[in-house]
């Protein structure tokens, strides 16, 4: 039976790095590990602050999903084994290490809330660790000593702590019987987290006091399931403790139940529009341009940041001019999403700006996403990303600041070293393909970037290097989600001459202007495909009989310029 703990640990892996690697691209982008004394000190500066420099070095390797699922697989398992462990202190007949498993199975759920820390299970097993390592002094002072243990235990783990006490009262107990000393143990806790936040911690809210600093990312809001899943590691211990030794049945059937309750619960505690927008913003990272469309295929985004990432991936691929209406659009925003003050929405639009060569924008979403970090972090991408904007506007000095900081991480190191090389070897900076294309798209002076004038400033890139077809296809996409007609033609006419077959949505678009200004459908242009006019020839009869058809939104009728444009 010893193989059943491995099979919650392969469901767990499957789950998380097969299905949603997205929450750990989540987790390593937020924050910034540093090696380092420095870092250390700070970190152990605040309450809590083992239980974090622990958990963001565990997150480090959530820059590769699939290590970092690895990593919270085997987290949960000594999760389990540590409670088990507790469990068999309060007594040796213990059989059920499956039931052990249980407030790893409710952690999992509840991380399914993206902005739960890792301090949070880290914590939950340090508590469990000094537990064990209480519990190893044999002596009956030991109950003495922990008047001392305590506040140390809750200067490294913060809410942590009452897990801890919890415990070791309960093993006291078990050994001395119950005594009046371990009630002060409580009292000298609550004594001490008052103490802490008039004194050291003032600047803290008490609710970060009290239940965990960076426990949750949102300041001043602690969600009720981590007091439950706190209650569970104390109690099921205490449980396991109680129950028979199981037979081989009752243990498979315990396995089971633990096992499939994560895959069976996923869909209520991930929110799967929020798990939408994190996976095309991991994969938009990666540039798994062609796994984004794959994705909205299934998945079609709703709003602007979906938007921006497909019509992005879409555009790299070539693919934006034919198929950019077989999805739902946001007008303009979708090319480019409007700035909102918060620490997400821009990632996908600074992507976008920064392969269209508009690399100040870029320097500015950056700078307001890290910013805007509620917990205060900085973060490993957007800080590369800031540290290669100065580098290629020349500021070298700036940038070489930046890297010295990422050249103390583990992954973004390498990097690092290489852009620290080119900014002290300037000349280099064209050898790199990617630098180099950027800096051919950037305009040499400085512009103003208005949404409001998107498509003006596209075509401006466009013609100050006619190599940046994204730049193009961007222009052109901006005439027709803004129904600029006359626009749009004069652009076509003057970009398209020799560019071949017609895209889909252009042909599309053109039939339509046809069809306004001649009122038949007769001698359309040849380049109109036989598919667009036959599929335009349906539209026109349906929408004349009823303009609110909702056949005009469906089939392949409602993947078309023309359903768009009712639609707005």
């Amino acid at each position: 039976m010893k193989f059943l703990p491995a099979v919650f640990a392969v469901i767990v892996f499957v789950c998380y790095g097969v299905l949603h690697p997205e929450w750990f691209n989540y987790h390593e982008q937020y924050q910034l590990f540093l090696f380092g004394g420095e870092y250390l000190a700070e970190k152990l500066s605040v309450a809590s602050g083992l239980a974090g420099y622990f958990g963001e070095f565990i997150a480090q390797f959530y820059f590769f999903p699939l290590l970092g699922a690895a990593l919270w697989a085997g987290l949960l398992i000594l999760l389990g084994f540590l409670v088990w462990k507790v469990a068999k202190k309060i007594s040796a007949e213990v059989s059920h290490f499956m039931l052990s498993l249980l407030p790893s199975t409710l952690l999992t759920l509840y991380c399914g809330d993206q902005n739960v820390m890792m301090t949070f299970p880290v914590a939950l097993v340090l508590a469990l660790t000094f537990t064990l390592l209480y519990n190893k002094i044999d002596d009956k002072c030991r109950v003495y000593l922990q008047f001392v243990f305590s506040p140390i235990v809750y200067w490294l783990i913060g809410y942590g702590v009452f897990a801890y006490i919890a415990l070791t009262v309960a093993l006291d107990i078990k050994k001395y019987g119950f005594a009046f000393y371990q009630i002060l143990y409580v009292l000298e806790i609550i004594a001490v987290i008052f103490i802490v936040g008039y004194t050291v911690m003032k600047q803290y809210p008490f609710i970060d006091i009290i239940c965990g600093v960076d426990f949750y990312r949102e300041r001043l809001t602690i969600p009720f399931m981590q007091h439950v899943i706190t209650l569970s590691v104390v109690l099921t211990p205490l449980l396991i403790s109680l129950i028979k030794k199981a037979d081989k049945v009752v243990t498979i059937a315990e396995a089971a139940v633990i096992s499939l309750a994560l895959p069976l619960m996923m869909s209520t505690t991930h929110d799967k529009i929020t798990y939408s927008l994190l996976k095309i913003d991991y994969l938009v990272r990666f540039q798994e341009w062609d796994d984004v469309i794959k994705f909205c295929e299934k998945n079609p985004p709703t709003n602007d940041m979906g938007c921006t990432g497909l019509n992005l991936a879409l555009a790299m691929t070539g693919q934006l001019a034919d198929r950019m209406f077989e999805f739902p659009q946001c007008g303009q925003d979708g090319l480019i999403a409007r700035f909102e003050r918060n620490m997400v929405s821009c990632g996908i639009t600074a992507e976008a700006c920064y392969y269209l060569g508009l690399i100040n924008s870029v320097l500015r979403y950056n700078y307001d996403s890290q910013a805007a970090i509620v917990n205060c972090n900085m973060s490993g991408r957007f800080t590369r990303r800031i540290a290669e904007v100065y580098m290629l506007n020349g500021n070298y000095e700036l940038a070489l600041k930046y890297i010295d900081i990422l050249k103390k991480t583990v992954f973004y190191s390498p990097w690092a070293k290489k852009a620290e090389a080119a900014c002290h070897n300037p000349e280099t900076i064209t050898q790199n393909k990617r630098w180099a294309t950027v800096l051919r798209y950037r305009l040499p002076e400085n512009e103003l970037f208005s949404v409001t004038d998107m498509d003006v400033m596209m075509m401006n890139l466009y013609k100050h290097c006619p190599d940046n077809k994204l730049a193009l296809q961007y222009s052109l996409a901006c005439d027709l989600l803004n129904a600029k007609m006359r626009q749009f033609v004069d652009a076509m006419s003057q970009t398209q001459s020799d560019q071949g077959r017609i895209p889909k949505a252009y042909q599309e678009a053109l039939a339509w202007i046809y069809l306004q200004q001649k009122g038949t459908l007769q001698n359309l242009p040849e380049f109109i495909s036989p598919e667009v006019k036959n599929a335009l020839i349906e539209f026109d009869k349906l929408y004349m009989m009823n303009r609110k058809n909702p056949l005009l939104k469906q089939g392949r009728l409602g993947k078309t310029y023309w359903s768009y444009l009712i639609g707005e």
